[in-house]
């Protein structure tokens, strides 16, 4: 194996990538637990600007050997190239500790240490009760930047906010970005993004924004961004609009694979926009089918007319045994566990959460075509009419659970979300600042070390 290995290394010396990599792989189809190849495979996955490839194989070298000296190199330039100095500092802490005595590894930690700069400063502003979609984004901004999350109606507590921020992020175009771009003077002096969901479009607030303090806004849908400039025509030349859908985090729903059955399932609060009454006249059309079939409903209602509407239809189409409601629920993946369908017949929507974790689920989706509708959703699973659904439910071969997993996991994973986000950010903050984006890998070329492949240069240039 040794010979294998100096032959490998030979052919990357030589630029032979191709059939370095082979020589490697073939190195651990004998041994898989070869580090020294598991090593030069992440270099050469590095070079290839294969990061997550990288990252896995020196991860994988390290588990075999924490102390292996040149993936410790490897993964702790890689973590410097991903701007994660912080991260990079804390894992040579850990190996220097036991390992006290080495000069090298201790001057690569002063030299990240002097290398570390002051986080920017990021103040996210969100009116309470309207923080929901935010979670992951704050957490993924916390480590990148210094946050301050300010969800309040205090004008105090928002212009502080500001004042100490060079990154104002502001969710929701409503009466808050209103308030920051119209009455805090100094907004002027920062780099503010907006992220537009739905309603805002449609209220008032929207014109009101001064856009052409807003660096950046961020629309959740290609079809939200035309419709704001309907609403504000010039709204392309004083902001720069781009697209990020929103993201799913798929670790919080179990994948199964579901079949065709007779439980229909409407997630939501219960208002017009959702377009209730087409529930139970679906619902009707099916139990004629077959008596099984069942609406379970689950979320609040937010109108009263809705509620005298549907619990006089009910009674009136005989299909009080059918029907279910559940209220809120705080647990939406144990609760819809039994569910075959997810039903959608909102008027309009700006992407529709309950949708995409249904399909995360293996969950077919039914969804009514909304505006919009035919850029977020699988165009077989949109319907136009009440006989249209009622055949989508009746072909029972048209339900795959993988396929419905798939689009979500391709198109609204959290992770493409939050990667389209930072390099959002990571551009604002080159154009404005000239600064190297934190999304930028090195271009330098791996070199070979005296006895394994490393890709380890000064941290200092």
């Amino acid at each position: 194996m040794e010979d294998k290995l100096k032959q490998g290394e030979t052919l990357f010396a030589e630029g032979k990538i191709e059939e370095a990599e082979k020589c490697f792989l073939e190195i651990l189809q004998h041994d898989p637990q070869n580090k020294e190849a598991l090593n030069n495979l992440g270099v050469i996955a590095f070079q290839g600007q294969q990061i997550e490839n990288a990252i896995d194989y020196f991860d994988k070298s390290l588990k075999i050997d924490p102390f292996y000296k040149e993936a410790v190199l490897n993964y702790v330039y890689i973590l410097k190239e991903l701007n994660l100095i912080t991260e990079a500092s804390s894992y040579l802490y850990k190996i220097i500790e036991s390992n006290p005595n080495d000069k090298e590894l201790k001057q690569l930690l002063n030299e990240i240490e002097k290398a570390q700069k002051p986080k920017i400063k990021l103040a996210v502003l969100c009116l309470p009760g309207l923080e929901s979609f935010l979670g992951d984004i704050v957490d993924f901004f916390q480590t990148k930047y210094e946050v301050r999350a300010c969800y309040s109606k205090n004008n105090k507590e928002i212009e502080s906010a500001v004042h100490w921020a060079e990154i104002v992020w502001l969710e929701w175009a409503n009466e808050l970005a209103v308030y920051v771009t119209n009455n805090i003077r100094y907004i002027e002096k920062k780099l503010v993004i907006c992220r537009v969901h739905r309603y805002e479009v449609f209220s008032p607030s929207f014109y009101k924004v001064r856009w052409e303090l807003v660096n950046t806004t961020i629309f959740v849908a290609k079809f939200m961004s035309v419709l704001s400039t309907k609403v504000v025509p010039d709204l392309d030349k004083k902001t720069n609009i781009r697209v990020v859908y929103n993201g799913v985090n798929l670790k919080k729903f179990e994948f199964r694979e579901n079949a065709p059955g007779f439980n229909l399932a409407v997630v939501g609060y219960i208002h017009l926009r959702k377009n209730p009454t087409f529930w139970p006249h679906i619902l009707s059309k099916l139990v004629k089918i077959d008596k099984r079939y069942t609406l379970h409903i689950a979320g609040e209602y937010q109108q009263v007319e809705c509620k005298l509407y549907l619990e006089h239809i009910i009674n009136k189409l005989g299909i009080e045994d059918n029907v279910r409601f559940y209220g809120h629920q705080d647990n939406i993946q144990s609760w819809l566990k039994d569910k075959n369908y997810l039903l959608s017949t909102s008027i309009h929507e700006s992407f529709g959460y309950g949708i995409a974790e249904a399909m995360a689920m293996g969950i077919k989706p039914l969804v009514h075509i909304f505006p919009g509708s035919e850029e977020l959703w699988p165009h077989h699973c949109i319907f136009s009419s009440i006989d249209e659904v009622i055949e989508m439910i009746n072909e029972k071969d048209d339900y795959n659970s993988l396929e419905y997993y798939e689009f979500v996991e391709q198109r609204y994973s959290l992770r493409s979300q939050l990667e389209k986000i930072g390099l959002i950010m990571d551009g604002m903050l080159n154009r404005i600042y000239g600064e190297l984006s934190s999304s930028t890998l090195s271009n330098e070329t791996p070199v070979l070390a005296k006895t394994n492949m490393s890709i380890l240069t000064s941290l200092t240039d």
